[in-house]
């Protein structure tokens, strides 16, 4: 269930992000490339940053729950074994509750830039570009920039909006991963 609930909210985020530009060229044509334009492209990233924003932190609930229940899976297939040891062979997974095992059975193997391959770290991304977008066309609009100062200023509120959420990302599945008691580690989580 978290897997579609996740798969749903990423996919509408993506849609009406995907579907901005097409608006923006409506509008654009319309308007002769005038105020309306600017003033259209000026409300949608703040709206379409929030949706992101709000798909950004429910799939990183999910994300860790998910993890989460990864572990659990894996006691329940320890405590299998212990009521019945000839079952050991015909489990391909993991028995131990420890990350580095729960990691493996997802077929990852943890490490900082692992947070880029997830769906919140997606969604984090262009959600970043977003809030840089925005910025660096507000700023050019009120001040009467040149494109180029514009865009060095989204940049660096791309740069920023993506640190911040990468470090939430981090920090929350940090702190998921250790809330949860090791009780069955594998040698190799036990010799470190």
């Amino acid at each position: 269930m978290t897997m579609s609930d996740s798969s749903g909210r990423s996919s509408l985020f993506l849609s009406a992000v995907s579907i901005t530009p097409v608006a923006l060229a409506v509008v654009g044509q319309y308007s002769q490339l005038g105020t309306a334009l600017y003033l259209f492209a000026l409300v949608l990233p703040p709206s379409l940053f929030f949706t992101g924003f709000v798909t950004f932190e429910r799939v990183l609930q999910s994300a860790i729950e998910d993890f989460i229940l990864a572990r659990g899976v894996n006691r329940l297939r320890h405590c299998h074994v212990e009521l019945a040891p000839a079952i050991q062979d015909y489990f391909i997974l993991s028995t131990h509750d420890d990350e580095q095992s729960a990691f493996l059975n997802m077929g990852l193997r943890w490490s900082p830039s692992q947070v880029f391959l997830t769906t919140p770290g997606m969604i984090a991304f262009i959600d970043s570009v977003l809030a840089g977008a925005f910025a660096g066309l507000l700023v050019s609009y009120l001040f009467a920039l040149t494109p180029l100062y514009g865009m060095v200023i989204g940049f660096g509120v791309f740069l920023v909006a993506l640190i911040v959420l990468m470090r939430r990302c981090s920090s929350r599945g940090e702190a998921a991963r250790r809330s949860a008691n090791t009780l069955i580690p594998s040698a190799s989580a036990a010799d470190r």
